[in-house]
């Protein structure tokens, strides 16, 4: 077998997942709605909670809206299976801040991670994402069972160097023995659509988390219903995208 790979100059990597993005973002497609619905939350999520008694909070959140633009601009340009580290770490940032705010002294043990070694150790026993998924579940047991599921997608996809990520950019040419590798795919792929689609997801989901760290806060606004119907949407186009490949 032999592999036929694409390489090219970082400029006409870029100029052409620029052109990709683009082409995505000024689509009809429903899910890019939706993305900017999120967006939207995002926004008024940050305006929400930037004030001095949960600053650092804050930070978290600022941090996932970070990751989520991100993960649309990669995702848009073709990078399918790079969204998903993205995503995974989304969903922790908003995971964190829940877990801290169940108890404030976690927020010290956060801070102190660089102090030394004892400090870095603490803060990973603490920390560990078995630990936290089993509070949130004591907690959201229903909501949880979506996050493990959500989690252990980004990880199959992508999160972790396995199979379907390594070789995500992998396909071949007619019958002949000879493949080509791509670092980017087109909107045609299903592997496209769905990592927008995911993308979204994770980032309902992160909001939904933030939520239920600030119930009030999101419930001023109203911020809460529109979360809800935003997960509503996504969970048509996922059943949909899984009837088509299914096909």
């Amino acid at each position: 077998m032999r592999i036929n790979n694409k390489l090219e100059s970082i400029s006409e990597f870029y100029r052409d997942t620029e052109k990709s993005f683009w082409e995505c973002m000024e689509s009809s497609d429903p899910i890019i709605q939706i993305i900017n619905e999120i967006n939207l939350v995002f926004v008024e999520s940050l305006k929400l909670l930037a004030v001095e008694e949960i600053l650092w909070e804050s930070f978290f959140l600022r941090r996932s809206s970070s990751l989520f633009l991100s993960s649309v601009r990669i995702g848009c340009g073709g990078q399918s299976s790079d969204v998903y580290p993205l995503l995974r770490t989304m969903l922790e940032s908003a995971l964190y801040v829940w877990y801290i705010r169940l108890d404030s002294t976690r927020l010290n043990v956060w801070l102190e991670r660089m102090n030394n070694t004892k400090s870095r150790k603490e803060m990973r026993a603490t920390f560990s994402y078995g630990k936290i998924m089993e509070e949130f579940q004591e907690k959201h047991q229903a909501f949880a069972k979506v996050i493990k599921c959500t989690y252990e997608f980004h990880i199959d996809f992508g999160a972790h160097p396995n199979f379907s990520s390594i070789l995500s950019g992998i396909k071949e040419i007619g019958t002949s023995k000879i493949v080509d590798y791509s670092f980017k795919g087109n909107q045609n792929d299903n592997s496209f659509q769905l990592a927008l689609e995911r993308t979204a997801q994770a980032g309902v989901e992160s909001l939904e988390i933030f939520r239920l760290t600030f119930p009030q806060q999101f419930k001023q606004l109203g911020l809460d219903l529109r979360i809800l119907t935003v997960m509503q949407k996504i969970d048509i186009l996922l059943k949909d995208n899984e009837q088509r490949l299914n096909k």
